[in-house]
Formats: structure tokens, sequence, C-alpha cells
């Protein structure tokens, strides 16, 4: 287990997936506002789940990278193939809304969104 490790060094190490991910894109403020809330929620479920391990740490890299390329996907839908906003964030949490009712797919740490509401 990484102790070591700070809530904010995992927040800001999450957050430069996110810029990697994004390459040329612009990201609006909104947009930007809402993942890193939920960054900041995911971290806190890790820390709760006490998954803070190596193999934890890359799950949630990928999944958020996943995440960002759905939004990618979602933003060149709505016309917008240059930069993510908070439309192309709705919409791929729509998407992957709709995917998770249909089959047990998940994003951990990002989703199911349910262990928010419910702790």
């Amino acid at each position: 287990m990484l102790s070591a490790i700070s809530e904010k060094e995992l927040r800001n190490d999450l957050w430069h997936v996110v810029k990697d991910s994004l390459g040329s894109l612009q990201m609006g403020p909104i947009c930007e506002h809402s993942l890193r809330t939920w960054i900041a929620t995911a971290v806190e479920r890790m820390r709760l789940e006490n998954r803070l391990r190596v193999q934890d740490l890359a799950i949630a890299r990928t999944n958020l990278a996943r995440l960002v390329e759905i939004m990618k996907a979602e933003g060149f839908i709505l016309g917008r193939a240059d930069r993510l906003d908070i439309d192309s964030f709705y919409a791929a949490h729509r998407k992957v809304e709709r995917h998770a009712m249909l089959t047990s797919w998940n994003l951990w740490p990002f989703w199911p969104k349910e262990f928010v509401e419910n702790n």
C-alpha cells in the first residue's frame, strides 16, 4: 500500500492523466471543475475502501483515461471536436449511466456514482 501518498498528490496525479489524455483539446472551466470534483470523490472512495495499492492506482488511471476518451467522443458528436465542455461531460455521464444499466461495467473509482449518493 502506498501510505506515503497524500490525497492531494493522488488528485494531482489523476489530473495529469486528464491533461495527458486531452492532447491538444481545450477544456472549459465548468467541465474542469466537474471533472476535478469527480476526481476528488474518487480519491476519497479509494481511501475509504482502503484501495491505494499500486494496482488500484493503475486501475484508477486507466479508468479515468477511458472516461476522458468517452468525453472526447461525445464532444465530437456534439460538434465540439476541439474542446471539452460541460455538455460533453454530461453526455459522457449519460452514456456511462446507460451502459452501466445494461451491464455490470463500471469505471471504478469514478463510477458507479451511487457510492457518493449513498455515503
